[in-house]
């Protein structure tokens, strides 16, 4: 998939100046899009449509995907300058500003709630990796006793495996934010991530019912994500109240 930069660029103006985008709405989404229910409004999944990406064009031993990654970094700066342009912004100066004010924080991956949810993806590929076989025999098992069970495994395993590094991504944005400024873009992101959790808690509860023999683990990441929860809700206690663009209006 070879990409011309200028088209890229008229790509992205004519989508994200459509009449039935909402504007971020990407901002606040779980990046599930093939489980959305709002990817017509969304400027990015529509961007993506019209680029035809597939997992060949995005295989990250493609040469060609690289070169297009290339393409799209450098008309998306491009863009971002025209905008600072039209809008009389120096980007020197946002960046001496953010050097200047000492309440900023600079470095997020110190917050707890970053650190834990970090600890909890990397923990999840570990335990996923070592008991794939056993979730794979007994889903097969299920399939010719219990189909509605057999698809409650497949779907809470797929959510886990969805969500596990996106609560340590989604964690880090919220913290990326001026020291105790509860801010509407940090609430938002906030936000997300408490969703993300929840819904990897029911997950977690799901395998519990079916996994007995692997309650001490799964019980140790339910309180992991009961944890990154509280310190969310402490830092963030009006994150759920933030309406979320195209999805809580």
């Amino acid at each position: 998939m070879s990409i011309d930069k200028e088209n890229y660029k008229q790509l992205i103006k004519s989508i994200a100046g459509g009449e039935n985008i909402t504007s971020g709405i990407h901002n606040y989404c779980d990046r599930w899009c093939e489980r959305c229910t709002h990817t017509a409004r969304c400027s990015v999944f529509k961007i993506e449509q019209e680029m035809d990406i597939s997992n060949e064009a995005l295989d990250i031993q493609n040469e060609q995907f690289w070169q297009s990654l290339s393409t799209i970094f450098k008309a998306t700066i491009e863009l971002l300058h025209e905008k600072m342009q039209e809008l009389d912004l120096n980007i020197e100066d946002g960046a001496n500003q953010v050097e200047e004010d000492d309440n900023f924080i600079t470095k997020p991956l110190s917050n707890d709630m970053v650190i834990i949810s970090k600890s909890y993806a990397f923990d999840v590929v570990k335990w996923l990796d070592q008991h794939r076989d056993l979730i794979l025999e007994r889903y097969e098992l299920q399939q010719n006793v219990n189909e509605t069970n057999a698809l409650l495994i497949a779907d809470s395993v797929e959510v886990i495996q969805h969500y596990f590094m996106l609560i340590a991504t989604k964690s880090y944005r919220a913290s990326l934010v001026y020291d105790n400024d509860d801010t509407d873009d940090a609430r938002g992101s906030a936000k997300v991530t408490l969703i993300i959790i929840d819904r990897s808690i029911a997950a977690w509860s799901t395998l519990l019912t079916h996994f007995t023999s692997l309650e001490d683990d799964i019980l140790h990441f339910l309180k992991t994500l009961t944890k990154v929860k509280r310190l969310i809700l402490e830092a963030f206690p009006t994150a759920m109240e933030f309406v979320r663009p195209g999805f809580d209006e």
